[in-house]
């Protein structure tokens, strides 16, 4: 077994109307439990070698993932909730949020990439660069 990987393929099954069908259960680490249903055998594997697959190339997606709540949204809770109490600095930290907020307040927290962070970073200091 591979470390942080389970998969389990249940016996078969018959259900109230005498059909046939298998279960397959899949975890991996830092992933939801995912189960399905299949009337073959063979589909229940290769699916399950399939969702394996999409899990460790990252392109797996959870799907209880909120496609709601922006990184706007996320802004104006810490400042509501977390700012508020901080000691000190908060006028900086406010006007960096909102710097953030205008930048990429629109992304959707599930659409929000390292990589994107990091291009609004070097944008952001190479333009406090310049103001000075």
């Amino acid at each position: 077994m591979i470390r942080g990987l389970f998969w389990h393929l249940s016996k078969k099954r018959k259900s109230k109307d005498g059909k046939t069908h298998f279960r397959v259960y899949g975890r991996l680490k830092g992933h939801p439990v995912v189960t399905a249903t299949f009337a073959k055998k063979t589909e229940a594997k290769q699916w399950g070698q399939k969702t394996e697959v999409a899990m460790r190339e990252k392109h797996f997606l959870k799907k209880e993932r909120p496609k709601e709540h922006t990184v706007s949204d996320l802004i104006d809770r810490y400042l509501e909730e977390i700012l508020p109490n901080q000691a000190r600095d908060t006028n900086n930290n406010a006007f960096k949020l909102g710097w953030w907020k205008k930048q990429l307040g629109y992304c959707l927290l599930c659409d929000l990439t390292p990589s994107l962070i990091a291009e609004q970073k070097v944008y952001f200091l190479t333009s406090m660069e310049n103001s000075c």
